[in-house]
């Protein structure tokens, strides 16, 4: 019972009580760094996929540098199923309380302080860079449809501010799923059975509208099919469902966490291969439905075995892993637009000049991280915390925000 209370509190913005002090649950920041590292490689490796040679693995065939090209999908996916259980946890605690109208409140305030300001600060960032140093118009037609994250909610055809197709599905999912959940504790507070509901609902609502975008052939996996805000919502809602099973069967949650993770490991790596199948597979069925399915459920696996790794990581490497699951959030905004100027303003023959490629490789990840560092330290981090003056909650004596 003791380890149930500590994870599920741990939930709230992985954070821990230890003694007098609060530490972050290191090993969902663990996997936070995993997210945001295949992320800013997958959009860096590119600089040097000239200079590094295949390694031959036998009958398996030659390993090449851009065979790690989709580990920015798999970064995002894991975003994804990471949101879900944080906000689940948080949600399911609240239980009955949510049928509230001043919870609900409280619940979107704290989740818009926490996400929205980034974002406008890089549409606004995009609209400039669009406008001036990439050479295009001023795309003023398009800032409402952003601004309301409606760029992607039925399609996804991005050509301005292209990292912004994940907010926008994150969004929805924050404004959709609390509703949800808001009018059916609203009819019924009592009904124990209300956040399985509508997590079940809108898991199977979100994979059966990808099973219906799936018969056009226009819409490919790696674009329409994994973009769109109303097919994606499984992709959480898995999270959102680690998070009730870990809230309400503590027991069978972590007993099996090792076996857990090497199942999940496991159906990650057989999904991965499915992405360098030859020939046209990646627009066949499974490509474009239930491979999403199965790569949030791998991504699942490992939840209980990362909330109970906390002991095993200290000193500079827990603060290094800690220091960059907070940056996490800027490091995604920041990372293509400063990797398109390291590719265009200040090394445009890396993919001619080893020197150049290898310089712009290093360059566009130390200048990624650097930049998001100073962002959430001056930007980030003092509008988070004023959410707490806003929606009422009282503030803990040290802060730790992701």
């Amino acid at each position: 019972m003791t380890c149930y209370l500590t994870m599920t509190q741990a939930l709230d913005r992985t954070t821990l009580t230890r003694g007098n002090n609060e530490h972050r649950l290191i090993g969902l920041d663990l996997l936070r760094c995993f997210a945001i590292g295949g992320v800013v490689l997958s959009h860096s490796l590119g600089f040097i996929y000239p200079y590094v040679p295949a390694v031959n693995l036998g009958f398996l065939g030659q390993l090449h540098l851009y065979h790690l090209g989709h580990l920015g999908f798999y970064g995002v996916e894991l975003f994804f199923v990471l949101s879900g259980y944080l906000i689940g946890g948080l949600l399911v605690r609240q239980g009955e309380e949510l049928s509230k109208v001043t919870e609900l409140k409280r619940f979107y305030l704290r989740r818009w302080f926490r996400t929205l300001p980034n974002y406008y600060l890089f549409l606004g960032i995009n609209f400039i860079l669009t406008g001036t140093l990439m050479g295009g118009p001023f795309l003023w037609e398009r800032l409402p449809k952003y601004s309301f994250f409606l760029q992607n909610l039925v399609s996804a055809k991005l050509d301005f501010f292209l990292e912004s197709w994940s907010l926008g599905i994150e969004e929805w999912f924050y404004l959709v799923f609390a509703f949800t959940l808001f009018i059916v504790l609203r009819r019924n507070p009592k009904r124990v059975n209300a956040f399985l509901l509508v997590g079940i609902t809108l898991y199977s609502a979100s994979t059966l509208c990808r099973i219906l975008y799936a018969n056009n052939a226009d819409n490919l996996w790696h674009t329409a099919q994994r973009e769109v805000v109303i097919i994606r919502f499984d992709a959480l809602m898995t999270g959102v469902l680690a998070a009730w099973a870990s809230h309400n069967y503590p027991g069978v949650f972590y007993r099996n966490k090792h076996s857990a993770a090497f199942l999940g490991l496991m159906i990650l790596v057989i999904c991965y291969t499915t992405l360098y199948i030859p020939g046209d597979f990646n627009n066949h069925f499974f490509a474009k439905t239930f491979r999403f399915n199965f790569v949030s459920l791998g991504f699942a696996c490992l939840l209980p075995w990362a909330t109970q790794i906390q002991n095993m990581l200290n000193g500079t490497l827990a603060w290094l892993i800690e220091s960059l699951s907070r940056w996490s959030y800027s490091m995604y905004f920041v990372n293509l637009p400063f990797m398109y100027y390291v590719n265009t303003g200040l090394f445009p023959k890396n993919q001619s000049s080893a020197i150049q490629g290898w310089c712009a490789f290093v360059l566009g990840i130390v200048g990624t991280v650097t930049l998001s560092a100073l962002i959430f330290k001056y930007f980030e981090y003092p509008i988070t915390n004023l959410r707490d003056r806003f929606s009422g909650s009282v503030p803990p004596k040290k802060k730790l925000t992701l």
